[in-house]
């Protein structure tokens, strides 16, 4: 050791002639420039920061420079933060530097996590500089990260997979054949619920005109004149239409997934959570095509049904994270059960009723701060100039909000019994135990996780009521009337009706 430690100091005592030799020798060598990196470098010296294109272990050439030299043998630091030991400077390419290419969509790389390690995923927005993008991984995580930290190698393709593994083996064990008759819903109950959408706007505005009688031309009802009312009562329905019209282009189209991408969500590539998809879909006797599975980057375990052309299936990484695969099994064939009973239309059209419905919310609190940004651009504080918008805005806040709340009506139309009816067959295939179970689990995380507002909180909760578990703590106050109008069935009501 001794002897050891004594080489090490010659070694260091030495290092500064060879240095100084070094800086001489450069002057008199020719020197390289590396066109677009901004640096001059030797073309032959393996020295500390000398850039380079090196050999990673799949043997292509990847930008970096030298950290150390050790005989024929240098130490590389990538430009993605990656370090290797041993290169052969033979090897190594000193000229221009391959240049990261520009970030696409859909790309797969491997990409830093709040951890500081890398995991593969995909590349899923791009932002406007280009420097930034958002990384969907493979586990179902989101991340925007810098563009210059990830790196295109190493990136396997392999299949979303969660800790516990899925047997492709449990995709058929088990169930049978479905006895059950597929519960459509009656054409008349879905014209009653367009009935009171209608009949809802028409009070509403019908209230807004009667406050415009009771005006005089003056500031004497709520501090609004009679046009502004008159005004209140043309634009609060053109807005509740005109958002239910848009929200059915946009979610009912040929991408029948449109709902599970607006919350972030990503098609899976597991074979056995497709497998199990297809095994419950051949046990409903559908027939067709077999629904997409897609996975929702959310804490929260639930699941839902989309699509009125094809259909789609989606869980959360919640879910699949809390769930054994037999009881993920039973939720997916609950999901399934709504699809046969084609319950995604009439989730789809209540959740853009609602939405239309508190729309008018939106406006309103637009017009407000307009009227607030006016004001502070008055030079005199005294003059306060027409309070018409701001009237106006505090009128259609007001009544998007007691509408809203008037539309959860709209959402428990025929909500519990669907639930009921997709659990009965989840049960008719042998899968009502592991559905019960998967019930508990759920019911448990009430108490610990709350709705992203980004994914399952899409629109203010307004199709929340397609979700298997929807329990008012997670749901708007507002919307549920404080809990008294909930959406679903309590699950320990639904355990009770699977196990019997």
């Amino acid at each position: 050791m001794k002897r050891r430690a004594g080489h090490n100091m010659l070694m260091l005592s030495a290092l500064p002639r060879a240095t100084a030799f070094t800086n001489v020798r450069r002057r008199f060598q020719p020197r390289v420039v590396l066109r677009g990196m901004g640096t001059e470098q030797l073309g032959a010296v393996a020295a500390p920061g000398v850039r380079v294109r090196a050999p990673w272990t799949n043997g292509q050439l990847y930008p970096g420079q030298v950290t150390s030299v050790e005989g024929d043998k240098v130490s590389i630091k990538f430009d993605d933060g990656d370090q290797r030991e041993g290169v052969t400077w033979k090897d190594c390419a000193v000229g221009p530097a391959d240049e990261m290419p520009e970030p696409l969509i859909g790309i797969r790389v491997m990409a830093p996590w709040k951890n500081r390690h890398m995991y593969p995923g995909r590349v899923g927005a791009v932002s406007k500089s280009k420097d930034k993008v958002k990384i969907n991984f493979d586990d179902g995580d989101v991340l925007v990260v810098p563009w210059a930290a990830c790196r295109l190698r190493d990136a396997p393709k392999a299949s979303y997979k969660r800790p516990q593994s899925l047997s492709d083996s449990l995709s058929y064990a088990g169930l049978t054949d479905s006895q059950l008759k597929p519960r459509a819903q009656p054409a008349h109950e879905s014209a009653l619920k367009w009935v009171g959408f209608a009949a809802t706007l028409a009070a509403i505005s019908a209230a807004m005109h009667g406050a415009a009688l009771t005006t005089s031309g003056t500031y004497t009802f709520f501090d609004a004149t009679l046009k502004t009312w008159d005004w209140a009562a043309v634009i609060y329905p053109l807005c509740a239409i005109g958002s239910v019209v848009w929200n059915m282009i946009h979610y009912d189209q040929k991408d029948s997934a449109a709902i599970a991408k607006a919350m972030g969500g990503f098609e899976s590539n597991d074979a056995a959570l497709r497998g199990m998809v297809a095994a419950v879909h051949a046990r409903s006797g559908l027939g067709g095509e077999i629904p997409k599975v897609y996975i929702i980057p959310s804490e929260e375990p639930n699941a839902f049904a989309a699509g009125t052309k094809a259909s789609v299936v989606a869980v959360t990484t919640g879910l699949l994270d809390l769930l054994t695969p037999q009881e993920l099994r039973a939720v997916l064939a609950h999901e399934i059960g709504h699809v046969r009973n084609r319950d995604m239309a009439r989730s789809l059209f209540s959740g853009c009723m609602v939405a239309g419905l508190g729309f008018a919310m939106t406006i309103g609190d637009m017009l407000m701060q307009g009227e607030r940004r006016d004001r502070r651009r008055k030079k005199s504080k005294d003059d306060k100039g027409d309070s018409s918008l701001g009237a106006l805005g505090l009128i259609l806040y007001a009544s998007g909000a007691i509408t809203q709340a008037m539309g959860t009506i709209l959402r428990m139309m025929h909500s519990r019994s669907a639930e009921y009816a997709a659990d009965a067959f989840a049960k008719s295939i042998g899968a009502g135990a592991d559905l019960a179970s998967a019930l508990e689990k759920l019911e448990a995380s009430h108490a610990t996780v709350k709705r992203d507002e980004k994914s399952l909180g899409l629109a203010a909760n307004a199709f929340a009521a397609s979700y298997i578990d929807n329990p008012p703590e997670r749901d708007s106050w507002l919307l549920t009337m404080g809990g008294w109008l909930r959406t679903h069935p309590r699950n320990q009501d639904r355990i009770e009706r699977l196990l019997a």
